[in-house]
């Protein structure tokens, strides 16, 4: 943890959800590479922001185009 809790994020406005808010969310933002399960259930044109592993896992860039997804992979940053 940095030190932020999920408090101070939803005081500064944002929302922290589980699994079951994920079908709402325009940007989800993850620590740890994405599993299918997690995000199935995100809508076409939504932002996944995080930690991908694309280069040892293309599979899971090529699910998340084919969902009609956005991603941005942080280690490429």
């Amino acid at each position: 943890t940095c030190g932020w809790s999920d408090g101070d994020y939803t005081a500064a406005g944002g929302q922290v959800a589980g699994p079951d808010g994920l079908a709402a969310a325009d940007v989800v933002i993850g620590l740890d590479p994405p599993g299918e399960g997690a995000l199935s259930t995100l809508k076409p044109g939504a932002v996944y922001l995080g930690y991908l592993d694309p280069f040892n896992a293309p599979e899971r860039i090529q699910w998340l185009a084919c969902r009609g997804l956005s991603a941005i992979a942080m280690e490429l940053i």
